[in-house]
């Protein structure tokens, strides 16, 4: 089925970004909506997710921030039209009661998904077209009614700290690619490993968005990877990707766009130098 429902973990400590978060959640950092105004990380997210049709939209949250996500809420929805509006049956705040990671936010949201897949969307992420189709709407559409657990990617060359894929080509299935072998390693910009061993020069690297497609077969995986890391241990995301890789059940879309991490300092000041207009102090 067409994936209509959607998940923004955003219960990190985002201890990276010490002090600037020390008092809000970093995705309460501002930033731009493309245009010349400044709004909430949140905001945009959600406003991103209602344009790709996603219909439930469940926030991740620690329980001591709950009420902080209650009337942040409150404003973003107030500002947005009733049209908008009407088009989302629901935006629940989902509490993560331990800080186990990216695995245990989604498995805090297990029971509200219904057994039926679902956008997985960082809420440390800010993501912006290159053409005319919202990025995460190009995710959606693009993964279509694959069975797959699908990555969004892109064609990127300079970023740091992040995770990149080797995808194959020949095995196209529609838009859909399948997934070679994921590195989160940040080596020279440039490298891709092709099969095991062997380094492949290209000036280019399909990047990782902060965005993909989950299928439902994630919970059992999540919920053998807690049981082996033990009660209240981060549970890693990564290793659950690279075992569903390892079996073929990833895939990737390249779409049109860039996320950018504004939890990593170094893309932060990236993007307030690049995307955040400047404001007239005189």
């Amino acid at each position: 089925m067409m994936v209509r429902q959607a998940i923004i973990p955003a219960a990190g400590l985002s201890r990276r970004l010490h002090p600037f978060t020390l008092g809000i959640p970093k995705i309460f950092l501002p930033v731009s909506n493309g245009d010349s105004e400044v709004i909430m990380l949140l905001e945009h997210l959600l406003d991103e997710l209602i344009k790709a049709h996603i219909t439930r939209i469940g926030i991740v949250c620690s329980p001591l921030d709950k009420r902080l996500y209650a009337a942040a809420l409150e404003s973003i929805i107030g500002r947005f039209d009733a049209g908008t509006v009407s088009r989302v049956e629901e935006i629940k705040l989902i509490r993560q009661p331990v800080p186990d990671g990216l695995g245990g936010a989604i498995l805090a949201c297990e029971k509200w998904l219904h057994d039926n897949p679902f956008a997985v969307v960082l809420g440390d992420h800010w993501f912006k077209s290159t053409n005319h189709v919202p990025v995460l709407r190009q995710l959606v559409e693009k993964s279509g009614r694959s069975k797959k657990n699908v990555l969004g990617v892109y064609l990127k060359s300079d970023i740091p700290n992040r995770s990149y894929v080797n995808i194959r080509h020949d095995e196209q299935s529609g838009n859909i690619y399948m997934v070679d072998r994921i590195d989160t390693r940040s080596g020279p910009v440039g490298i891709l490993m092709e099969g095991d061993h062997i380094p492949l020069y290209s000036p280019e690297k399909w990047c990782v968005m902060g965005a993909y497609i989950a299928q439902t077969d994630t919970f059992k995986k999540l919920h053998n990877l807690k049981r082996k890391v033990g009660e209240g241990s981060e549970i890693p995301w990564i290793d659950l990707i690279r075992s569903q890789v390892r079996e073929g059940r990833v895939g990737a879309v390249n779409v049109d766009g860039e996320s950018i991490e504004v939890g990593d300092p170094e893309q932060l000041a990236e993007y307030y130098r690049v995307h955040v207009p400047a404001t007239d102090d005189s």
